[in-house]
């Protein structure tokens, strides 16, 4: 992580360090062992790098996104059509997320956002290496 900012965290004034995880920590799969293992990664890492960097006045939280809606990609991972067994894949997906998220609906981009805000408002001054799960209630 001190690679990743360039700088030894005790003289960088960085006021707020976010990052973001997703849900499969906390959902793990056989198929998900790396992806899991590193998202245990990065919540350990905000636990770990906010008792070492809270006397610094450098806070570290991390948001956990559940489902969101992003609607169609810029740039598609694949410029063909989707078959119709990835269609069908897609739709169990999209059926599993709604079922695992007591909300029974997808998040907004936007949602998402307004946590980050949070962390790096004023009104979030006193807090420090904590995820927030924004995942209309599901969390695993």
């Amino acid at each position: 992580m001190r690679k990743l900012f360039r700088c030894d965290f005790h003289s960088c004034r960085i006021g707020n360090i976010a990052a973001d995880c997703l849900l499969v920590l906390t959902r793990p799969s056989l198929t998900d062992t790396a992806c899991s293992a590193a998202k245990g990664g990065v919540h350990a890492a905000t636990v770990s790098m906010a008792m070492e960097l809270g006397e610094t006045g450098v806070r570290v939280n991390c948001v956990s996104p559940g489902a969101i809606d992003n609607g169609q990609r810029a740039i598609p991972r694949n410029a063909n059509p989707l078959s119709a067994q990835e269609q069908e894949w897609m739709k169990g997906i999209y059926t599993q997320s709604l079922r695992d998220t007591p909300m029974n609906r997808l998040g907004q981009m936007e949602e998402i956002a307004a946590a980050i805000c949070f962390f790096a408002a004023p009104e979030a001054s006193y807090v420090t290496g904590q995820v927030l799960y924004v995942a209309g209630g599901g969390i695993g």
